[in-house]
């Protein structure tokens, strides 16, 4: 699949109603964001074609939802996007995150870190297996979703497992370190 171009993901990114450009979700010194503009339209661009398969095969989900899946691919701080969504987000955010979680897109856990949230991306099989199950709740056969799933996403299985095993090793590194609060 071809990569989203930086206008492409800046004109999306726009839909959120804020102010949000793709140079903010990159930063070399902070760990729960891109380290190079290049992973962010890497992560941003698998997230948003995860995102618009959804949206094809009618998957409900809410605007933050919409919203919240593709930088789901490209940070992994609860406060980074709080920030970007204002004071008193706190809540409209972590309900967008629950709902990811719930679909098996992500794993998110509020008590890692001490009160700073962070989530990182399932991999492919997990992310496919935990759609088709809420995508059965929603009255889609599993079988047939988890099908249209590899048919139309599997040219980017690598690329997505290959993400969510760079997010999960971030964290697991920040957790090692003793300064991990600094952030």
């Amino acid at each position: 699949m071809k990569l989203l171009t930086e206008e492409e993901i800046n004109n999306d990114l726009r839909y959120t109603g804020r102010k949000i450009k793709l140079e903010m979700l990159v930063d070399k010194d902070n760990p729960y964001l891109a380290r190079s503009k290049k992973k962010a339209v890497r992560g941003y661009t698998y997230g948003y074609h995860v995102r618009e398969f959804l949206l094809e095969n009618e998957i409900r989900m809410t605007l933050k939802v919409r919203e919240l899946l593709p930088l789901a691919f490209v940070v992994q701080d609860v406060r980074e996007i709080e920030h970007w969504y204002g004071a008193g987000s706190w809540e409209g955010v972590k309900r967008g995150l629950n709902s990811l979680q719930s679909m098996g897109i992500i794993c998110f856990d509020d008590k890692y870190l001490h009160r700073k949230a962070v989530f990182y991306l399932n991999s492919f099989e997990k992310m496919r297996d935990g759609l088709a199950k809420y995508a059965y709740g929603k009255g889609i056969k599993s079988k047939e979703f988890k099908e249209r799933f590899e048919k139309q996403l599997g040219s980017i299985k690598s690329e997505i497992d290959e993400i969510s095993k760079d997010i999960l090793s971030n964290i697991e590194n920040i957790k090692s370190k003793e300064n991990y609060r600094k952030f």
